[in-house]
């Protein structure tokens, strides 16, 4: 059994349960004791990981980035997101959003998406030049309280497997860039 001290929970067989007097909420709590568990469950995996500007942890997995993050869900609850974004300045048309609907299940533990963002711009920029462009992400979403290493190591691996299928796959057909280019 082992004590995560910045967080005082305890973590058992995958179970995470709050010790008695710890201050704060027990939805605070809760998210950090999840973070904690799943930053120790990656570097068990990849033997370290990043943390980006967000707070979300990163690392590379074979030729694609994959991005984790622990966020609250309900009022005592936590997800935890992993996602690949493959492709970015990608000119929207009918025929991506085709591909992303007919395509988005395909793969086992992963998720195609894309959203819309208006052209030159990496977030919301009022001097944007005109018309729309695509992101594309793979994602995968896991109930936090639940988390199987095994499961977990799977879904990770389907996300950038799928990321890297679709990256090229977008590439190809629409232009762009890949992120990982």
């Amino acid at each position: 059994m082992a004590r995560l001290a910045d967080s005082h929970v305890t973590a058992s067989d995958g179970r995470m349960r709050m010790s008695e007097g710890t201050g704060g909420t027990g939805a605070d709590i809760g998210l950090l004791a999840a973070r904690e568990r799943v930053r120790y469950m990656l570097t068990a995996i990849f033997g370290m990981v990043e943390v980006d500007h967000d707070g979300d942890f990163t690392f590379p997995y074979d030729s694609e980035r994959v991005f984790v993050s622990v966020r609250p869900f309900g009022a005592d609850e936590h997800v935890v997101d992993i996602t690949s974004w493959t492709n970015w300045s990608v000119p929207a048309s009918p025929e991506l959003f085709e591909l992303v609907a007919s395509r988005g299940d395909d793969f086992a533990f992963a998720h195609l998406s894309c959203r819309r963002r208006p052209a030159g711009t990496e977030d919301d920029d009022p001097d944007a030049d005109e018309g729309e462009e695509a992101v594309v992400s793979v994602s995968h979403r896991l109930h936090a309280r639940h988390l199987d290493p095994e499961v977990f190591e799977a879904a990770l691996a389907s996300v950038a497997t799928a990321a890297g299928e679709i990256a090229e796959e977008v590439a190809s057909a629409f232009g762009g860039e890949r992120c990982q280019d």
